[in-house]
């Protein structure tokens, strides 16, 4: 490609090289007005004076966009024929008067007359030259004040340009600070929806910590209970109650009910000991009963088992007190959760406690069954 071509394709490619020769090319604009796009059509081109072409091709010259320089190629190539060959811009002149009538030939008087009358023709050229030089101050006067005009329409549409690039910018830094501010706020959401989890989770962490130590104090203090010798209760009389509720027991078994099945959980080592004398007491009475220690560190892990259970194999629910609180809590809502059935929390400080649990826990069954 030639150095020429070069230049000329990297102007028009370069934004910023287009607008500055645009600007250039505003101080020498022709004066003549453009004709309107919709009439430059390729059958009204012989009409029209070279000027004219010229200014309308000046005027597509004067958009900084590259799409009207390349408009301007392609009307060059169309309207070579119309153009002809490259000149300098043909100035418009206002018509000139009339020359002066030629003075009237009158009869020669000798060479004085003849002086005279170049004389008075000389003077009727000066006032004719004056008079032309006058109408040419004006013209370039108003030629001058229209440029000046232009610089000053060019100034004020690049002040009006930086005015909008500068509003733009500052639409963008708005739009860039509410961006931020909303980004901020789904932070601060975030966060707080963190607090909150981490504020709950502080909460059930510490009710744990005091629900173990309250359990492992309880723990150690009935581990240190003496072993109580409970005697049989197959050669035993039952007590009052106890009597009363072993005959409606009786009675629901022979007409075919089965016996009602209790879950007791807790206990340390020393209190397990009596679960045989549970189940014979149980047998006596004429009831199932089951007794399983309790689970202290995980006892989360068996709320499933204990739920089947609930559901599967037993009617009711004792639990030893000390127990953690946060288990009896799940306990008695599984026990609602399976059909209302009775959750009791025994006090053991002896198997009597445990037989007084028991007999309210068989009454409750007795009169869910009679309900039914």
């Amino acid at each position: 490609m030639e150095p020429s071509a070069s230049l000329a394709d990297a102007i028009g490619q370069n934004p910023k090289t287009r607008e500055a020769v645009v600007r250039k090319l505003e101080c020498h604009a022709p004066q003549i007005e453009p004709p309107d796009a919709k009439i430059l059509k390729p059958d009204n081109l012989r009409f029209f004076r070279r000027q004219a072409l010229v200014s309308a091709l000046w005027q597509e010259l004067l958009r900084p966009e590259e799409e009207a320089w390349q408009q301007v190629a392609q009307n060059l190539e169309a309207w070579r024929d119309f153009l002809g060959p490259a000149s300098e811009p043909v100035e418009e002149k206002p018509a000139p008067r009339p020359a002066p009538p030629p003075p009237s030939k009158k009869p020669r008087h000798g060479p004085r007359s003849e002086n005279q009358a170049l004389q008075q023709r000389l003077r009727q050229c000066q006032e004719e030259r004056n008079r032309l030089q006058d109408e040419l101050g004006a013209e370039r006067q108003r030629r001058q004040g229209l440029r000046e005009e232009l610089a000053e329409t060019g100034a004020e549409r690049r002040a009006e340009r930086l005015r909008a690039t500068e509003l733009k910018r500052r639409l963008e830094s708005i739009a860039a600070a509410s961006e931020r501010e909303q980004l901020l706020q789904t932070e601060v959401a975030e966060t707080q929806r963190q607090l909150h989890v981490l504020t709950q989770k502080f909460q059930i962490l510490e009710e744990e910590r005091e629900d173990l130590h309250g359990v492992l104090e309880d723990h150690d203090r009935f581990q240190q209970i003496p072993d109580e010798e409970i005697p049989s209760f197959r050669d035993r009389p039952l007590q009052p109650e106890e009597h009363a509720l072993s005959d409606r027991l009786g009675a629901l078994a022979d007409e075919g009910r089965t016996p009602f099945r209790v879950l007791v959980v807790g206990g340390g080592e020393p209190q397990y000991r009596h679960r045989e004398k549970l189940e014979e007491y149980a047998e006596v009475v004429g009831f199932r009963a089951h007794w399983r220690m309790a689970e202290y560190t995980s006892w989360h892990k068996e709320m499933d088992r204990l739920a089947a259970d609930m559901e599967q194999h037993f009617d009711a629910l004792v639990i030893l007190h000390w127990n953690r609180t946060t288990f009896t809590r799940k306990a008695r809502a599984i026990c609602n959760k399976k059909g209302q059935k009775p959750c009791l929390t025994c006090h053991y400080e002896g198997f009597v406690s445990l037989r007084q649990t028991l007999q309210e826990c068989l009454r409750q069954l007795l009169t869910l069954h009679s309900q039914v």
